[in-house]
């Protein structure tokens, strides 16, 4: 399947050409090899003026332009272009630069957005043509998809200038060059499904007026893994067709190419040892704990010394940790090969043969992903420093998580640091500050706080914000006696002064001294401030020409005052926040945390959700967000509706744990070069994957009754909130067998699903019945079964049929299993694989039935109360007396047979039932066994409801 498209978190931010420049250049950045790098143009022009461009870069790749839109191809002024390049190795300190000519020399000014995309395919698709509108507000445009899963990227010009322009669906940077001959634009871009077809889009031009837009689009192919195709040797002849089994290596392998899809893969089957087995090891052990990291281990002759460290080696200096392994096995069914291991060597160890001693090899050991990450223990910064630095790029910022011993605040975009400073009242020096002294907003590690008069000062760059800023901050109040947040603009003694009163009121005034003339006010009436809780704030400044600005203040992303005022736009020179102003009274704090200057407007959306931890968000979203940002591969399967609690600063594995708790779902690694999760709604009400009949199995195929994974009371926690659920009185209940109890900790962000954890608890430990924790297969004696069974993954499902045959006085019915694991073992003399396995019964959960026709297992279906066997019957009866005391009757409606019954403990499947009146009358198969009078009669195994 095609590769996600990943905006590299390399790629250089958004750059303006000077005034009346022909050419700007980016940043340097340091781009990962196999990518694809797209600089998108949007320029200036004359009247009817035609404007080119030229796009080189520092290292000297061939630039190609694939859509163009100026007024020589639609009659629009401005110029938009899309230029594409190959990466095939990472640079370090690239730029990239844009050169435009034609129109007047005073009229071209361009502007320049490189993306570094990976998991780009080379092969581009033609750009739909180029065009040219008028249109303004809420312009939306079709765009005829030709590839599944590709990547849109935008490019638009909006030659009237009037002002910063809008897309609600493209992921965009969106600007509006100051001075005459200057130009707005936008560049953004989209992932496409897989359906193909028209793909609207959007963009929109600020202000009423008409626009002039020239707009280029560029349609982008995805990735695909390279084809599993080794040559591999033949080891078990008895397999239609011959089976093989293939060992690769990719040498030098680039691993910042983490989807490797341009590794070269080499066969080095032939040296792998044949008197010993290539072991594989994927998934959990059992349903009671996590995944260990996939394994592979196998012995390599090493005469060549080409799996020998140093230089004497053919394949030095590639013989080293983490060089890639694969292994896959072609069973011979005319679908080519399966991989069944790939992950990173651990270590290649020398040693002789075991068959003579005299044969130099090595012990080729390999690990999937998850072993490395496990070994990095290191917690992750916070959520919002996190964002602040991957996912966005604030002109300034100040983290403020500073440790207690710290003396000033640290800027982490190369800035001036923060530094405290008392207030003088009289002489005298009042104020307090305390680093690092606030720990309880789980979106940052620590904040600092400000008290008694004293102020945070973070100086600022006011030549980096010309015409439209937005400053970011997060803070706390502690009581009501009122602060100040100042944010002074650069060659004025005017400054703007944000006032928390104690009344609730929030304001802000554009102001000289403690007067001024308010510009933004949040009324009275709304959330009070003093709340002694974490809030997030947004101020965005723009000047949209005639001396006139906007303003707009955010809190915890909802817009609550907006103003528009005339004046020079306040570029600041500094931010202040100053605690309550009482010299020497009061030192109930305000306490400070990641203050951000951005040129433009952020994702307000995606700002405020990382203030708030990202509490609220998906399972599976924040597993697949996590991954990305510390760019691990992950393939999910499944979806959930399981939301999480606040992501604290913890190790990556931790935080994926979490996740995996949550969902109830499972995270693995082995069968790509990254990690593989399974949702919990995958392994419920799953179809049958295999069919296995016992007489296929080898030994030990045997039952297990023992109390390892008992549970009948369990406690689950999460943010304060605690529940304990106990079975007490069923078959395993705590006054029964006695109390086996457990807790679990979920990270959850609603309290009222708690309790239904500690409830799953106990119907996953009170599991009725043997065990079967080990299914062992033969796969040279049944090769039949070797498709099927490569195609077996942790979470699905497999059936054991006629047990009986192979373990004698054992419970009819089958056996349904839950494959959690599993084991390989290949060799030329045989080919077994171990499922470790869990009872499936659990993952059953209860579905409304249909109107008619409907029989289905998982149907939820009501139980009586106390039904019992009405009289005797024997082990060949056909018939049987049911009474059911009180309660509802049996229904006797032909749509809900047939159905299966519990009678005293055996399995019985009912096809009708007569009677209005107790006793009624089941028609069911033989019992297979005697049974008294007065034996209970229930549901088997009826369905619960899911989580």
């Amino acid at each position: 399947m095609p590769l996600p498209f990943v905006v590299d978190a390399s790629s250089p931010a958004h750059v303006d050409g000077a005034t009346l420049s022909s050419t700007v250049s980016t940043a340097p950045f340091d781009p990962p090899g196999d990518t694809v790098l797209v600089a998108c143009v949007v320029a200036n022009s004359s009247v009817s003026g035609t404007t080119t461009a030229t796009v080189t870069d520092s290292t000297g790749l061939v630039w190609n332009q694939r859509s163009l839109a100026n007024f020589a191809t639609t009659g629009e002024e401005g110029h938009a272009s899309i230029w594409t390049a190959v990466l095939p190795t990472a640079q370090t300190g690239m730029t990239v630069t844009v050169t435009t000519a034609g129109s007047t020399s005073t009229t071209r000014r361009p502007s320049l957005d490189v993306l570094v995309l990976r998991n780009a395919n080379e092969l581009l698709i033609a750009a739909s043509a180029a065009m040219a509108t008028t249109t303004l507000n809420a312009a939306t445009f079709n765009f005829t998809q030709a590839a599944e899963d590709s990547l849109l990227v935008v490019a638009a010009s909006e030659w009237q200038k009037r002002g910063v322009p809008t897309s609600s669906d493209l992921t965009a940077t969106t600007f509006d060059q100051p001075g005459a001959d200057g130009v707005s634009g936008l560049v953004g871009y989209r992932q496409l499904d897989d359906t193909l077809g028209t793909e609207p889009y959007s963009v929109d031009a600020f202000g009423t007026s008409t626009a002039a837009w020239n707009i280029v689009r560029l349609e982008i192919n995805p990735a695909v893994p390279a084809p599993v195709d080794p040559t591999g040797t033949a080891f078990i002849p008895e397999l239609p067709g011959g089976a093989n089994v293939a060992v690769e290596v990719a040498w030098g392998a680039d691993l910042t190419d983490t989807e490797g899809i341009h590794w070269v893969w080499s066969d080095i089957t032939p040296d792998v040892r044949q008197e010993q087995r290539i072991a594989v090891s994927t998934g959990r052990n059992d349903e009671a704990s996590a995944s260990s990291p996939a394994r592979v281990t196998m012995t390599l002759d090493n005469s060549t010394a080409a799996y020998s460290l140093g230089g004497h080696s053919p394949n030095w200096p590639n013989v080293r940790r983490n060089v890639p392994v694969r292994v896959s096995v072609d069973p011979g069914d005319g679908n080519g090969s399966r991989v069944v291991f790939q992950g990173y060597a651990v270590g290649f160890t020398p040693g002789w043969d075991v068959a003579t001693g005299r044969v130099p090899v090595v012990r080729l050991e390999a690990a999937g992903v998850l072993r490395r990450l496990i070994q990095g223990k290191d917690p992750l910064r916070s959520s919002l420093f996190r964002y602040l630095t991957l996912s966005s790029s604030p002109a300034e910022y100040w983290p403020l998580e500073e440790e207690n011993t710290a003396t000033t605040a640290t800027s982490a975009t190369g800035g001036a640091a923060g530094t405290f400073q008392p207030i003088d009242s009289g002489g005298t020096l009042y104020g307090k500050v305390g680093w690092g002294d606030d720990t309880d907003n789980p979106a940052t590690g620590r904040a600092v706080q400000v008290s008694a008069g004293g102020a945070l000062v973070l100086p600022c760059r006011p030549a980096l914000f010309s015409n439209h800023m937005t400053i970011s901050w997060s803070m706390r109040y502690t009581s009501g006696s009122g602060a100040f947040t100042y944010f002074r603009p650069s060659g004025s003694p005017l400054y703007l002064a944000g006032t928390w009163f104690t009344d609730g009121t929030v304001e802000f005034v554009l102001t000289s001294g403690f007067g001024g003339t308010s510009i933004l006010n949040w009324a009275q009436g709304q959330p009070f401030e003093w709340d002694n809780v974490w809030h997030h704030y947004v101020l965005e400044i723009e000047d949209i020409g005639s001396n006139t600005f906007l303003t707009f203040l955010y809190r915890d992303g909802v817009l609550i005052a907006t103003s528009s005022d005339t004046g020079t736009f306040p570029a600041p020179t500094s931010l202040e926040f100053v605690g309550p102003p009482n010299p020497g009274g009061t030192e109930d704090p305000v306490s400070v945390a990641h203050v951000a200057v951005f040129v433009g407007l952020p994702d307000v959306a995606a700002l405020t959700a990382a203030a708030a931890a990202h509490a609220g968000e998906l399972a599976t979203v924040r597993l697949e967000r996590l991954c990305d940002e510390e760019r691990v591969p992950v393939d999910i399967t499944g979806t959930t509706p399981s939301t999480m609690g606040p992501q604290l600063p913890l190790a990556l594995v931790d935080l994926l744990r979490e996740c995996e708790t949550v969902d109830l779902g499972i995270l693995y690694d082995g069968v790509g070069p990254g990690l593989r999760y399974i949702c919990r709604s995958a392994r419920e009400n799953a179809a049958v994957a295999l069919v296995l009949d016992a007489d296929q199995l080898v030994g030990p195929f045997e039952p297990v009754d023992d109390d390892q994974r008992t549970v009948n009371r369990a406690t689950a926690s999460s943010s304060g909130a605690k529940y304990t659920h106990e079975d007490a009185t069923g078959p395993m209940g705590t006054q029964v067998i006695g109390v086996y109890d457990s807790s679990v900790d979920v990270n959850t962000d609603d309290g009222m699903v708690v309790p239904s954890y500690a409830e799953w608890a106990v119907h996953l430990g009170t599991v009725e019945g043997y065990r079967y924790p080990t299914v062992a297969l033969d796969l040279r004696a049944t090769a039949i079964l070797a498709p099927a069974v490569l195609a077996l993954e942790p979470s699905t499902r497999v059936t054991v049929e006629n047990v009986g045959s192979v373990l004698a006085a054992m419970p009819t019915g089958d056996v349904d299993l839950l494959v959690e694991g599993m084991t390989m073992q290949l060799s030329p003399y045989g080919w077994t694989v171990t499922l470790r396995c869990s009872p499936y019964s659990p993952w059953v959960v209860g579905v409304l039935a249909a109107t008619t026709g409907d029989t289905a297992p998982e149907l939820l279906r009501l139980d009586t109360d106390g039904s019992v066997m009405d009289s005797f019957r024997s082990a060949v009866a056909t018939s049987i007396s049911v009474a059911t005391p009180s309660g509802p009757l049996w229904s006797t409606n032909p749509d809900d047979y047939p159905l299966y019954l519990d009678i005293g403990g055996v399995r019985v499947r009912a096809t009708t039932c007569v009677g209005t009146a107790s006793p009624q009358t089941f028609a069911v198969n033989a019992l297979g066994i005697d049974r008294a009078a007065g034996s209970p009669v229930r549901v088997w195994n009826p369905p619960v409801l899911g989580l």
